[in-house]
């Protein structure tokens, strides 16, 4: 079987190359929004006034950071189960148990 192509899924045979771009892409704005948070949250720990503004910007961050970082494990395991779904029923037509 060709290395770049996975088993066929229910809209066609699914291409690597394409997946692996499509995470290239997520990771980027993934990072961006990490670095993002990072920054404010620096800035609003060494340089921001202490008032009730900052402190739900900070907590809003924060929040930001973790639903990222849930968001990315959460869809990096579902396409693997996906993927492999995928391999294990060929088609994908059937039953997922």
């Amino acid at each position: 079987m060709n290395q770049d192509r996975a088993p066929a899924g229910v809209n066609g045979p699914v291409d690597r190359r394409t997946v692996r771009g499509t995470w290239r892409v997520r990771r980027r704005i993934i990072h961006a929004t990490l670095l993002f948070c990072a920054g404010q949250i620096a800035y609003l720990t060494f340089w921001g006034a202490d008032t009730r503004l900052n402190e739900t910007l900070a907590v809003g961050a924060y929040a930001l950071v973790g639903s990222v970082i849930g968001a990315y494990v959460f869809g990096a395991a579902w396409e693997d189960i996906s993927a492999r779904r995928s391999e294990s029923y060929g088609s994908g037509y059937g039953s997922s148990y």
